[in-house]
């Protein structure tokens, strides 16, 4: 086995049993997909279906961070005096899916830490997510006493994640 690549067999059949799959049928499974989930028709528009019937509460978007639904909502969280990371992410998105699930470990970890999710394709969040510039999902923040304190994390990136939100809850 070649270390570089990696070693987990449940991984490697699980890309297997997808390849399999879509040869098969013809479709496409998503990230982290196993057999007997929801796939997608490979077509941009047919593969809207799939995406919207993804509900977030069944998705692996972080389940324990403060949902911004407004932009309102995304003032006051990064107003607060206390620490703060935005998590923007669209739910298109898989390394935002990915990630999830460790950011549930780091509200779990940094509990003085005030985490919140930003869905940069929520009709009303849309218009702020270009103010902001938001370029590459999943996209990172961080604020302190209502200051961005902290270059943007980009990308499937945990180590460095942790690194910035670790900095940042001293």
């Amino acid at each position: 086995m070649n270390p570089a690549v990696g070693r987990s067999v449940d991984e490697a059949l699980r890309t297997l049993q997808a390849i399999q799959y879509h040869a098969e049928h013809g479709e496409v499974c998503p990230a982290n997909w196993k057999p007997g989930e929801k796939t997608m028709v490979a077509d941009s528009e047919k593969s809207l279906e799939y995406f919207g019937s993804i509900k977030e509460e069944d998705s692996a978007f972080g389940t324990k961070l403060k949902v911004i639904a407004s932009k309102a909502d995304y003032h006051a969280v990064t107003q607060a005096a206390g620490p703060v990371v935005v998590d923007f992410y669209a739910p298109w998105c898989g390394k935002c899916r990915q990630i999830g699930p460790f950011l549930d470990t780091l509200v779990d970890k940094y509990p003085g830490v005030t985490f919140a999710k930003f869905d940069t394709t929520a009709p009303e969040l849309e218009a702020l997510a270009g103010e902001l510039a938001v370029k590459a999902l999943p996209a990172f923040r961080f604020f302190k006493g209502g200051k961005e304190v902290a270059k943007e994390v980009t990308g499937y990136k945990k180590k460095l994640l942790e690194d910035v939100v670790g900095d940042l809850a001293k």
